[in-house]
């Protein structure tokens, strides 16, 4: 039978490399292979796709042409390449920001499919008693629970019945607390406390932990299970040690693609990995390593897939149209000469666009992809005083879901006020005023996005290729396009550069090919717009300094609501009682004594009462119509100094207290507004609002 699939194998390399028999019959072998289980002739039938079409010097039948080593972006109908799998699992993904999570409760996110864990153990946390107990007995014993502390991540359930650990707590003493029985765990996952009597040094009752390391701000995590340790009764050291210790002998070593860097290094200050974590392939930016850079950083819970952020944000051709009014304009629009300078490889790709954005406005832009998660593009804009970044994590949640984690950078080239100012503006601004910020660019093409990722999974299912489903004319022509991608450029160059690395070498996607029968039932059902514009459960609850915001924001609103009522009472109450000394005013004036009274008051003088004097004839109709004065408005007139006096003593007083409510109820209702800002965003877009728009 192998002997048979090796003849099989070099007929197809003596087919035309274009020819749709040899494409299926390779798939054909390529699938008996695997039910066999033969995985070495696998590898060897890789080593041959790469010398058996010699007299065109192709590396793959169905990428046959002049060039070799050259991507090609035909995208034809075949499998996937036979070379070794990528491993989604055995990469790092960076989680969320460190400064964005709650360290006092641990708090749920789903990574690659796996529900997880995230909480922090605090640094000096210790456990004075392991305790097992039951209503009639209990033991206890001394044992450490933790030593230096830091970002924990495990399996987001508890060994025990199943039920989610992010929905307990963390203990004084720096445990993780299952909020069903109370079983609690160390650092390492180890279980520390069983209230009901049973045995916990077994794996079994452990908790399952996952690798994670601190860079940059970021909390990586690698979703590749970690052994359990359980915690023995004469092992005062069950724990993690010391995020700062371990790992500090290894030597730094870096991978680039591009300007973004794979490392492998110890911690650096404030930061940390655990003993024994490898670090290697960690996706970072060495420019964020330089305090001379100002990062901004925001992000997302996205409704549609890994895939499609990437593609949308290696995209630039899209911005001038999809941000008009946003971030950008219409009127934005130059040449997209893009061009690949490091052809397609399992670690990513470059590219260069020439012109840059803003029709060149901004100066030349470096893009690079550095699989499977990290894209950055770098602008040169050193003749406008600075350079800029824009980095993009696209972390997989599951199937039509992933987390959005977006860093905006600058570097202030510039000497004096024009350099310090804009850099003391970026460093004041708090984080949640960030993130409100940049929701709006975000959500510019959210809508169209999810809608769009459903006709393509469609297409997909039916059979069809994304090139296939894509019609993309800038891209260049089907045939020998590829040497147009090497050397010309167009606008869609880096998408076809990054399908071809999900088709060539990314096995189709961190959930497999979208086109498998299945994959569609996987996905959420088509969403409406405000369930697309829900900023509070994509973001606002998951974010530490957002929830606190959004929490001082509605305390505000609150008191601002009580102190317009106050001040408005007080108003009206002051008004009330002038009114009625106007009323008794007019009752003593009948008299001769009110006659006098009035002779003897003291007349009305300075501003306010000559304004009193002249107000006093228009207002004494409207006073005897609120409240009916036994002299008749006509009193009022008769004796206008007494009552200009009075009006110049009260007016202030009215008018400033219904200024203050006024005030107090403008305020409350910017609060209102910013308080529903955290909880959804605004439709039609910026783009297709006011006169621009329908122009």
């Amino acid at each position: 039978m192998l002997l048979k699939q090796t003849s099989q194998h070099a007929h197809v390399c003596a087919l035309p490399c274009n020819s749709r028999k040899a494409q299926r019959l390779k798939w054909s072998i390529w699938q008996r292979t695997r039910q066999l289980g033969q995985w070495q002739l696998q590898h060897s039938l890789s080593g041959a796709n790469s010398t058996s079409c010699a007299a065109h010097h192709c590396r793959d039948v169905r990428a046959c042409t002049s060039s070799s080593n050259v991507m090609s972006t035909d995208f034809p109908d075949a499998p996937f390449n036979l070379t070794p799998a990528f491993d989604w699992l055995d990469q790092w993904y960076p989680v969320g920001f460190v400064k964005d999570f709650d360290s006092a409760a641990p708090q749920r996110f789903v990574l690659m499919g796996i529900p997880l864990v995230i909480w922090h153990q605090p640094a000096s946390s210790s456990l004075s008693g392991r305790h097992h107990s039951s209503s009639s007995s209990s033991s206890s014993s001394s044992s450490s629970s933790g030593g230096g502390g830091g970002w924990r991540v495990f399996a987001d359930v508890c060994p025990h019945r199943l039920v989610p650990l992010s929905e307990g707590r963390i203990t004084p003493a720096g445990l993780l607390e299952c909020p069903y029985h109370g079983w609690a765990f160390n650092g390492q996952g180890g279980c520390e406390v069983i209230p009901q009597e049973g045995h916990h040094a077994t794996p079994r009752a452990c908790a399952t932990p996952y690798a994670c390391v601190v860079r940059q701000g970021l909390l990586f995590v690698k979703p590749k299970a970690l052994p359990k340790r359980p915690v023995s009764s004469d092992d005062s050291s069950g724990h993690q040690a010391s995020s700062s210790s371990s790992s500090s002998s290894s030597s730094e070593a870096r991978h680039t693609v591009g300007s973004i860097s794979s490392i492998s290094s110890s911690a650096s200050a404030g930061e940390h990995a655990d003993a024994g974590v490898d670090v290697a392939g960690l996706p970072v930016v060495p420019e964020f390593d330089d305090p001379a850079w100002l990062v901004q950083d925001t992000w997302r819970d996205v409704p549609y897939d890994w895939a499609s952020l990437l593609e949308n944000v290696l995209d630039a051709s899209h911005v001038p149209f999809t941000h008009h009014a946003s971030i950008s304009s219409r009127d934005a629009v130059g040449a997209y000469d893009m061009r690949l300078t490091r052809q397609v490889s399992a670690a990513g790709f470059t590219g260069a666009w020439a012109t840059g954005p803003r029709a060149g406005a901004l100066g030349p832009q470096a893009t690079a992809f550095m699989a499977p998660c990290l894209m950055q593009h770098k602008i040169d804009a050193q003749r406008r005083g600075y350079e800029s970044m824009v980095v993009v994590y696209a972390v997989p949640s599951g199937p039509g879901k992933c987390r959005l984690l977006n860093r905006n950078a600058f570097k202030f080239t510039g000497g004096g006020l024009a350099a310090k100012l804009p850099a003391l503006l970026m460093k004041a601004a708090p984080g949640w005023a960030i993130h409100l910020g940049t929701q709006v660019p975000l959500e510019d093409d959210q809508i169209f996005l999810h809608y769009g990722e459903a006709e393509l999974v469609a297409a997909q299912g039916s059979g069809k290729s994304a090139a296939q489903a894509y019609y993309m004319p800038s891209r260049a022509r089907p045939r020998g396009a590829h040497r147009q991608l090497a050397a010309g450029g167009h606008a869609d160059t880096y998408v076809v550069a990054f399908r071809s690395w999900i088709r060539h070498h990314g096995n189709g996607g961190p959930f497999g090919d979208v086109g498998r029968p299945g994959y569609r039932a996987q996905l959420e059902p088509r969403l409406s717009h405000s369930q697309l514009l829900d900023r509070y459960s994509q973001h606002t609850a998951h974010c530490a300094q957002c929830k606190a915001a959004l929490q001082r924001v509605q305390a505000g609103r609150r008191l601002l609501g009580w102190a317009a009522g106050l001040c408005g009472g007080l108003a009206l109450l002051t008004a009330a009682a002038a009114v009625s000394a106007l009323a008794a005013a007019s009752t003593l004036a009948g008299s001769s004594a009110a006659v006098a009274a009035g002779a003897a008051a003291p007349a009305a003088t300075g501003l306010g009462g000559k304004a009193a004097s002249m107000l006093l004839a228009g207002t004494a109709g409207a006073a005897n119509a609120v409240l009916p004065l036994p002299g008749g408005p006509d009193v009022l007139l008769l004796h206008h100094d007494a009552v200009a006096g009075l009006l110049s003593a009260a007016g202030p007083r009215v008018g400033g207290w219904a200024a203050a409510a006024g005030l107090a109820w403008l305020l409350r209702g910017w609060l209102s507004g910013l308080e529903d800002a955290f909880h959804t965003g605004s439709y039609p877009p910026p783009r297709n609002k006011g006169r621009e728009s329908a122009a």
